[in-house]
């Protein structure tokens, strides 16, 4: 919302809502794949620090507790994923919306409807709680 009035001019300019919807996926993956990397290398940090605070008692002799090649995997295709599915938000945006509705919403500040702001902030916890899992 905060970037309609950037969307209105380039589309005023002859910017094509595809180029649009490519910079909007090119950044949220980015963005989301450095994430999943820095949450990954956190997490391998903090393994054993948090293995320590586990009683011995609770952990089986045979178990083996390391960060392996599959959990890098799935952290780096769960980033992809939601940087794809969190980046689809302003392409869908963009595509409901005209040209002069995207500018006017950029000079000036119009009120959001309840639904809408709902949707973003049911959208922004659920980014959270997987950027947590």
């Amino acid at each position: 919302m905060a970037r309609a009035g950037e969307i209105g001019t380039r589309l005023a300019l002859g910017a094509i809502p595809a180029r649009l919807a490519r910079q909007f996926l090119t950044e949220s993956v980015l963005l989301s794949v450095i994430a999943g990397l820095v949450g990954f290398v956190m997490g391998w940090c903090a393994l054993k620090p948090i293995l320590s605070l586990i009683p011995t008692q609770n952990i089986a002799d045979e178990a083996e507790i390391h960060a392996s090649p599959g959990a890098f995997a799935v952290s780096i295709c769960s980033a992809l994923l939601l940087g794809t599915l969190f980046g689809l938000a302003p392409v869908v945006f963009i595509s409901r919306r005209s040209v002069t509705t995207n500018l006017q919403r950029g000079s000036h500040q119009v009120r959001t409807d309840q639904r809408g702001s709902r949707l973003r902030a049911g959208l922004v916890l659920l980014e959270m709680a997987l950027a947590l899992l």
